[in-house]
Order: structure tokens, then sequence, then C-alpha cells
């Protein structure tokens, strides 16, 4: 009895390569829902996020070398 039951319960699940393709299916179903950005917005948001990221460079390396002059100065290696 035991037997039988365990031999249905494996018969149902489907096998890994099934649900590894039907995973995959599901994932190219979803991505075809997707609105994509036009290609002019998706590049004013590259050079925006560029830009921002350059910004934060410069004030990085001036905050670094300021302090890193105050440093020197305190320890008299200026």
């Amino acid at each position: 009895m035991a037997k039988q039951a365990t031999e249905q319960k494996a018969k149902k699940k489907p096998g890994f390569f099934s649900r590894l393709g039907r995973w995959f299916k599901s994932i190219f179903i979803e991505l075809k829902k997707v609105t994509w950005p036009k290609m002019n917005t998706v590049v004013k948001q590259l050079f925006v996020v560029l830009g921002v990221t350059v910004a934060f460079l410069v004030l990085l390396i001036g905050i670094d070398s300021l302090l890193g002059l105050v440093f020197n100065w305190f320890t008299g290696q200026l």
C-alpha cells in the first residue's frame, strides 16, 4: 500500500529538465510583458548616471585630498 502511494507521488512530479524548461518559458513570457524604454531615454539616463558618478568621484577625491593635507599638517609631515 505504501509502495503504491510512493510510486504514484513520484509519477505526479515532473522531471528536473521539464521543470527547468517550464521555468525558462515562464521567464520569457514575463519578459514579453515588460514595457521597455526607448533608446533615447536609455542614453539620457546613461549620461545622467555617468555625470553623477563623475561628480561624486571629484567630490570624494577632493575630500580625501583635503583630509590628507590636514592629517599631514597635524602630524608634521607637510
